[in-house]
């Protein structure tokens, strides 16, 4: 029997680790340190399910408070100090200002934590301008539950939280004006929720950094003016994956800055859809920016939107829409009109068809542009021409030149290459492809001779496909290229001295002396294991030495054949830039790859498993209590 006593006791402590501090009276003054229940628990000191609050203010510290199975009204502000612990867990919480100025319904001070799951928020707002939404400071978490009647008409309305951490998992946003705001937060997760029926944006971020958006949906967002369904403003370390983007009225995806691209960097946007939408796809302002492996259909605008610097568009899908790719002319601030640029711009592998406008656009005002449009597949431009270039482009020297090569360009309704150029240098157009172009391939405007310099359509051994030209070909050795030169452009004397007769020939290699290295190194992803391998593929064997940089510091790495591999295994959450750097007859060359590694995405193991060494550790504590009981 003092055996059972014993271990009775025992097991109380253990119970006692986990359960909740005494309770006490809701009254306006809490003690600290206390736990307060609300809802149909049994010891619970509120009996009914529904309960209302009015002008409940908790003035001290270190409160929980968990409303659980339980319906709660607020009528009036509500006001929970620092360091407040507020769980709401399967309950409907409704928020009714009763007067225009209560914006803010919600207020939980810095350093406190806001969990919100299986529960259903009501942010109502009866007043033409205003409405209802939850202001915090701290940790959010939000699973599983529904954000209903988001605000009317006012631009910070919606879910708001400020300087906080925040995840949001499983959960729905819709009818009303918009629906998360955040600002100056760090590590913002937004996993498998929706966000539909809203009349303004579905995200609006404002500068903050580690923001991640995954397998999420827009729907129905009527978007106007600047708007976005996802809007990101002077933001950092951005990741937006897997989502869908379907019948939004402005942008799907907008990035911007204030008052440089260089406060927006490292962005990464990969296989998202954007479909049946009356504006355009994605619009970035950035450094570092990676769009891969999206599609765009059905819209109304343009599909790709981009401004800054090392800029890469890559193996995205566009049909059916006003324009493909683009740079962008200008940005209008408060202040002024600032001049676009766009620098270190790389486009490849992309397929565009069944355009209006056109499939690629630069356009640049302030210095030289650096660009790379290598191996796009753009077929029937309805209206106008598919490669597209106003301002000043070019690379700065022979060294440091832009490069079109490899690109496939059939049926367009105007020219395939249009220049309308203040300054065009330094540009080659090599084993590119003009098919049934219905205009002449190509047109630049005639009064500006002075200001183009070192334009080539060949590079001493190969040059360019032009169906056009193949009835008066020559071709006395057989090797596929005309011997005679194709003239491009009559007004500046710009010819094409190695026309190709064979579209095979598009991906022979010539002298490494004279191509660009993208014909020569081309880099693939290749999923080895656990998504742990970058491998380039050289595509000729030569004398060459080879390094690898990562972040600036030489690594090791294998190489097998043509194949050059280094291991992502060790690397640390966040933007890393490998460097390839090949020398080969006296020659440099350079392949830069950027690279994003994600923090794990939240696991219920991530609850479930601290839990369970606590409980371990309790009953350890219960078996050693009860054999010291057993030897007394």
């Amino acid at each position: 029997m003092k055996t059972v006593r014993h271990l009775d006791l025992a097991i109380l402590l253990g119970i006692l680790l986990f359960t909740t501090p005494n309770l006490a009276r809701i009254t306006s003054s809490i003690p600290k340190n206390e736990t307060i229940l609300i809802g149909n628990h049994e010891q619970s000191l509120i009996k009914r399910e529904a309960f209302e609050f009015n002008t409940t203010k908790y003035q001290q510290y270190n409160h929980t408070i968990l409303w659980e199975n339980s319906i709660v009204i607020l009528n009036e502000t509500m006001t929970f100090n620092a360091s407040t612990h507020l769980i709401i867990n399967n309950s409907a919480v409704e928020f009714t200002p009763v007067n225009a100025s209560q914006i803010i319904k919600l207020t939980i001070g810095i350093n406190s934590q806001l969990d919100i799951y299986n529960s259903n928020i009501y942010l109502g707002g009866d007043f033409e301008g205003y409405g209802s939404l939850i202001f915090s400071e701290g940790v959010v978490n939000v699973i599983n539950s529904t954000f209903t009647q988001l605000g009317m008409n006012f631009p910070n309305n919606g879910f708001r939280v400020l300087n906080s951490q925040v995840t949001i998992i499983e959960s729905i946003f819709e009818s009303g004006f918009s629906g998360v705001y955040f600002e100056n937060n760090e590590n913002c997760k937004i996993i498998n929720s929706h966000f539909r029926n809203l009349t303004s944006y579905g995200i609006f971020g404002r500068k903050s950094t580690g923001i991640s958006i995954t397998n999420s949906t827009f729907k129905n967002l009527q978007n106007e003016d600047d708007t976005a369904a996802i809007y990101l403003d002077n933001c950092q370390e951005i990741c937006i994956l897997k989502s869908r983007f379907n019948q939004i009225g402005n942008l799907g995806v907008k990035i911007t800055y204030n008052v440089n691209y260089y406060d927006v960097y490292n962005v990464w946007i990969e296989r998202n859809t954007f479909q049946d939408s009356e504006g355009s796809g994605i619009s970035v302002a950035g450094k570092n920016v990676t769009i891969i492996n999206n599609s765009f259909t059905e819209l109304g605008h343009v599909g790709v939107i981009v401004e800054g610097r090392n800029i890469l568009v890559e193996s995205n899908i566009f049909i059916h829409l006003n324009g493909g790719i683009m740079t962008v002319w200008g940005l209008s601030t408060p202040d002024s009109w600032l001049l676009s640029s766009i620098s270190n711009a790389t486009f490849r592998y992309n397929t565009i068809n069944q355009v209006h406008s056109f499939g690629i656009l630069i356009q640049n005002h302030e210095f030289d542009t650096l660009f790379q449009i290598y191996k796009n597949n753009i077929s029937n431009v309805l209206n106008f021409s598919a490669l597209m270039f106003y301002g000043r482009l070019g690379g700065p020297s022979e060294t440091n030149r832009s490069w079109v090569v490899g690109n496939i360009i059939n049926n367009t309704a105007g020219y395939a290459v249009a220049c309308n150029c203040a300054a065009f240098h330094h540009t080659s157009f090599v084993q590119n492809a003009f098919i049934g172009c219905q205009s002449e391939e190509t047109w630049f405007r005639s009064d500006q001779y002075s200001k183009m310099t070192d334009i080539r359509f060949d590079n001493g051994f190969f040059g360019n496909y032009w169906e056009g030209a193949l009835n008066e070909a020559v071709d006395e050795d057989y090797n596929q290229i005309d011997d005679n030169f194709y003239l491009v452009s009559s007004n500046y004397g710009l010819v094409d001295s190695a026309p190709l007769l064979s579209l095979d020939l598009l991906d022979k290699q010539a002298s490494i002396g004279s191509i660009h290295p993208q014909d020569f190194v081309r880099l693939k992803s290749e999923l080895k294991g656990e998504k742990n391998t970058l491998i380039w593929t050289i595509l000729a064997i030569m004398d060459m030495n080879v390094s690898v940089w990562l972040d600036n510091k030489q690594i090791a790495f294998e190489q097998f054949d043509v194949n050059i591999t280094v291991s992502l295994v060790s690397l640390d959450v966040g933007v890393h830039n490998f460097t390839l750097i090949l020398q080969v007859e006296g020659q440099i060359y350079r392949d830069l790859v950027w690279v994003r590694i994600l923090a794990d995405e939240f696991d219920i193991t991530d609850v479930i498993i601290p839990f369970g060494i606590l409980v371990f550790i309790a009953l350890i504590i219960v078996v050693v209590v009860t054999g010291i009981w057993k030897r007394k």
